[in-house]
């Protein structure tokens, strides 16, 4: 790497945005830096599906020009951002991980690309993750590539393993098996954490200043978790889901990673808003984050109550339990108050969450059906059509959600049931929020899980769906109720590799500022903060 590449892609967002507003730095140089970071580590990462050096180049070409000419420049000037693959792009293909949306070219952009592009954020490319956003670990897309395609780039020169329109007469192509998903920075023999795994990869991989990625059940916070970053899941309806491919539109929300809570606060602000084109979005005042996050880091806790259920602590991974125990004595240090509380059944929830979004799934995903968009493979009825192509289209794991699911659209019975669960889980954390500013636990249970070194037989295949689902214990109920949460990392565990473990923070309603407070507080009074700072190659 030389020496002004390194330089740039150490700074923070925030820094960059200052450094190109001011002059210091050309966005240009901001752009190439990046981009040569990406294909330096295409291969360790595998982060991105889809670069757009042309587009970044241009975007930040428009930066100078207009800084030249003396206009205001945006909160993001100059930073160059990666946007996960299931938020659409015009004229930039968008698959959301699976081959059933290859060839599918969106002719528009989504709320997400029009606020970053306003904002200033460079775009370099689209990030890999598990198939349509249904997936814990990162590696369970249809479509993976060990390379990456630029923007103009022919089938030919695709990388291997990258998806290409040469379905002949209906017939499948052979996919790659194994983990080619992306890799975690820290120890590529661990996940990245899914299914925002490209887009934890390529910022803990200093291939991205900041990314926007999606959470259903936990795929911002989990990832962020596994690669030591920042990720936040605003309140549901705080940011517009317009141009996000749907998994389950009840849970589903859109929120950035970033390395430090001043740049995911930045990105956020940014992000957040009322949109006209989302029936959902909350017609709600977007207060200045970073702000309140400087605030939280200079005043500390005092006067902050933390809430903590000891009954779902009981099965952490020894290395996790002494982290999250070494963390909330820096919480307490830093002034906040520690008290007991009650929240509904982590088993019951989870639960909840795989029934709901599985039936939600099936309804989202049935437009996919070769007629419409993306793969076709035809046959002499339509209905013989739908079958064929999302037979060939749909990779394992989504298949098995969809089966799910759709039986229990037959059983009104369990769903009300569901339903009922989640106003009660719902109640139980709001409820459990009125003793309390924020409730804290650690952001997975495990520190790391170790990348599948082969394709699962089938009876494997029904433990790790259910280990799977585990993963989200401390994520999920946050995402039922409706409520912000993020995690930010809590440290790193001690030997070889040393792996980032998470901690996780659930707010009230529409109370994402006080929530990055806390977190900048406690940010601020990690002593391990500078190490994890410099990154996995920083050691």
């Amino acid at each position: 790497m030389t020496a002004d590449r390194a330089r740039i892609v150490a700074l923070t967002a925030g820094e960059l945005a200052d450094a190109v507003r001011s002059g210091t730095i050309a966005a240009v140089e901001v752009a190439r830096a990046y981009l040569a970071q990406i294909e330096a580590t295409v291969a360790d990462l595998r982060a991105y599906v889809r670069t757009t050096p042309e587009l970044a180049l241009a975007e930040a070409t428009a930066i100078d020009a207009a800084r030249a000419r003396g206009e205001p420049l945006g909160p993001l000037a100059g930073v160059p951002y990666g946007l996960k693959d299931s938020l659409v792009t015009a004229g930039v293909a968008t698959a959301a991980g699976s081959r059933i949306l290859e060839g599918w070219v969106p002719p528009y952009d989504g709320a997400q690309v029009r606020r970053m592009r306003a904002a200033g954020a460079v775009l370099l490319g689209k990030l890999a993750l598990d198939e349509f956003g249904m997936g814990a670990h990162g590696d369970s897309g249809s479509m993976w590539s060990s390379g990456h395609a630029r923007e103009g780039m022919s089938a030919r020169e695709c990388p291997q393993g990258h998806a290409r329109r040469d379905m002949s007469g209906g017939e499948a192509r052979a996919w790659p098996s194994g983990h080619l998903g992306p890799r975690n920075p820290w120890a590529a023999e661990f996940v990245p954490g899914g299914s925002s795994s490209g887009a934890a990869a390529a910022v803990a991989g200093r291939a991205a200043a900041v990314a926007v990625g999606s959470d259903t059940g936990g795929s911002i916070r989990v990832p962020a978790a596994r690669c030591g970053l920042v990720g936040v899941r605003p309140t549901w309806g705080r940011v517009s889901r317009a141009g996000l491919v749907a998994f389950a539109s009840s849970l589903d929300v859109v929120g950035p990673l970033a390395r430090t809570v001043d740049d995911a606060a930045r990105v956020l602000a940014c992000l957040a808003g009322h949109d006209a084109e989302d029936s959902t979005s909350l017609d709600e005042p977007v207060p200045d984050y970073a702000a309140m996050a400087a605030r939280g880091r200079v005043d500390g806790l005092a006067g902050v109550t933390l809430g903590i259920d000891a009954a779902g602590l009981e099965e952490l991974e020894p290395a996790v339990a002494e982290l999250f125990a070494a963390a909330l004595t820096t919480l307490a240090g830093a002034g906040a108050r520690l008290v007991a509380v009650a929240l509904p059944p982590a088993e019951e929830a989870l639960a909840v969450y795989a029934a709901l979004s599985a039936a939600e799934a099936v309804s989202n995903l049935a437009r996919y059906d070769g007629v419409r968009l993306g793969l076709c493979v035809p046959k002499d009825s339509y209905e013989a059509t739908a079958a064929a192509t999302r037979g060939v289209g749909f990779g394992l794991e989504v298949k098995r959600r969809l089966v799910l699911g759709a039986w229990l659209q037959r059983q009104p019975e369990l769903l009300a049931r569901a339903r009922a669960a989640r106003a009660a889980a719902t109640a139980g954390l709001v409820a459990a929020l009125r003793t309390c500013d924020a409730l804290v636990s650690p952001t997975c249970a495990e520190a790391g899980v170790r990348v599948r070194g082969h394709v699962l037989e089938d009876s494997e295949r029904s433990a790790r769906a259910l280990a799977d689902l585990d993963v989200d214990r401390f994520t999920v109920a946050a995402s039922l109720a409706g409520l912000p949460a993020l995690s930010l990392p809590a440290g790193l565990t001690a030997g070889a590799p040393a792996l980032p473990v998470g901690l996780h923070l659930v707010g009230r309603r529409l109370d994402e500022g006080r929530l990055l407070a806390i977190a900048a507080a406690f940010e601020a009074a990690t002593p391990w903060r500078a190490r994890l700072l410099a990154g996995p190659g920083g050691a």
